[in-house]
């Protein structure tokens, strides 16, 4: 149901379906492939591999007759595999997006936070809403760690079914700019699709900046309501691709929905008026006022009075790896430690003008880039930590396959050479050098790994905490001096 079908041959309608495969190394009798194209690998050079293994089902993508004919197999072919893959999970799953409030947020930056914002207001009214984002998927205070911004559809539609069963009537879940273009939500129809911002990133995945807002502009063609910032440049471009309703939000200018006197607090957070009523965020940062008109708008499109979401953003908690001030380190430290996920010229930015603003002394900054990712950014990402750093300790960062000393070497491209900046490939060691050389008043920041709990390098994955790295250094310091 809803799969476009260009045609079919063997028996379409005789045809039981055991399970649905994307992996023909793991068909079994009875079982469905498609035969989607990877990063890597084409999945119709498989279409055969599935059929000795036993696919009773291959749906496939292209033109011409499949080569490969069988007794008892149905060819299905259509004119998007994406697509019809993200149609034919909904139905295995029986379309559950038709029984639920859906909320999308996409954007360079914000994302999560935003998420975080909008089911913390439910959660505070007593309403159940279910969450599905980079720092996890889960109702209530069950929130499972993931692995992919966006899941994929068969994880996606799994999740959206167990979260209509366990009673919620609401999900919000960030739409990243790989899940739009590869159609994984295409079967949805949003109540509210929520624009942050768009600055540039995933270059390496979309090639060219134009590819990358053209994929976020998907979620507004399938949203009644968009939600948009309008102090973002790119919302002229955004508003053109829009089908229903849109709303702007604004703190610059003309919007349908405004805030006004901010009054920033450093790392306590800041306080506004949004619509006449107060609003006290204990979130630092700009960025988080814009989360936050936003998450306060789309809950009173949700039936959610403004006061009622003001009271709740009162108590909202810090998002994992968002300018998360460690405390709990132990031991007293005369320097403030800041974690954040920053991984974008533009959030790197933006986390460190808050760091500027907040310390009493000076803003030493440790980062690095990720390998196997957007390289167009590291240059940049080195000129802006070391303009607005006292002290810059340029690291690794998920280096994946690439040689992470070649990943730095092209961050110090942008570095300003006049500045006070040292190389440090080992992130550990990285970190307590930044400690050991933190003084009185000093803001010591974490950029890049935000709450991630894993390193990536060509070895695998392992097991990787700044937090504990951070608290175990000091503790051991300040044992030793005291």
């Amino acid at each position: 149901m809803g799969v476009c079908i260009v045609r079919t041959s063997g028996p379409l309608t005789d045809t039981e379906i055991n399970c649905i495969r994307e992996n023909s190394s793991e068909i079994e009798n009875g079982d469905m492939f498609i035969a989607m194209a990877g990063s890597t690998y084409d999945g119709t050079d498989y279409i055969a591999q599935a059929v000795l293994n036993g696919a009773s089902c291959i749906v496939r993508e292209g033109g011409g007759e499949c080569c490969i004919h069988a007794d008892g197999v149905c060819f299905i072919q259509v004119n998007n595999v994406r697509r019809a893959c993200a149609v034919i999970w909904s139905n295995f799953y029986g379309n559950p997006e038709r029984y639920l409030h859906l909320i999308g947020v996409t954007g360079t930056n914000g994302k999560t936070t935003v998420c975080k914002m909008i089911k913390h207001i439910f959660d505070f009214c007593g309403e159940k809403c279910g969450i599905i984002g980079t720092v996890g998927n889960g109702i209530g205070d069950n929130i499972v760690p993931s692995n992919m911004t966006t899941p994929a559809p068969r994880e996606f539609f799994r999740l959206l079914e167990e979260y209509r069963k366990c009673g919620a009537h609401t999900v919000v879940l960030e739409a990243s700019s790989h899940a739009l273009k590869q159609e994984r939500l295409s079967p949805c129809l949003f109540d509210i699709g929520i624009l942050t911002n768009i600055t540039s990133d995933h270059l390496d995945f979309h090639k060219t900046k134009e590819d990358y807002i053209s994929s976020k502009c998907k979620l507004f063609t399938q949203s009644k309501i968009s939600l948009l910032n309008g102090d973002d440049p790119s919302v002229d471009i955004v508003c053109r691709r829009i089908r229903g309703t849109k709303r702007i939000c604004s703190i610059n200018g003309c919007g349908d929905v405004k805030v006004k006197n901010i009054t920033d607090n450093g790392f306590s957070g800041s306080e506004f008026d949004y619509n006449g009523i107060k609003v006290r965020l204990p979130l630092a940062g700009i960025f988080n006022v814009y989360n936050a008109m936003q998450a306060i708008a789309s809950c009173e499109i949700m039936g959610i009075s403004a006061q009622k979401s003001a009271s709740a953003l009162e108590c909202m908690p810090c998002v994992k790896g968002r300018c998360e001030v460690l405390g709990s380190l132990g031991v007293s430290v005369p320097f403030t430690v800041v974690i954040d996920f920053a991984h974008t010229p533009d959030a790197l930015e933006n986390i460190l003008k808050i760091c500027k603003g907040a310390s009493k002394g000076r803003i030493i900054t440790v980062f690095g880039c990720g390998g196997d990712r957007d390289k167009t950014k590291r240059s940049a990402m080195g000129r802006i930590a070391s303009r607005i750093s006292d002290l810059t300790v340029i690291t690794s960062d998920n280096s994946r396959s690439e040689d992470p000393i070649g990943i730095i070497k092209e961050i110090l491209k942008g570095v300003d050479k006049n500045s006070r900046y040292t190389v440090i490939p080992d992130r550990t060691e990285a970190i307590k050098y930044a400690l050991d050389a933190a003084k009185d008043g000093d803001v010591v920041l974490l950029a890049g790994k935000g709450h991630e709990e894993y390193e990536i390098n060509s070895q695998g994955i392992r097991p990787y905490s700044e937090r504990n790295i951070v608290r175990e250094h000091l503790v051991n310091k300040y044992a030793k001096d005291s």
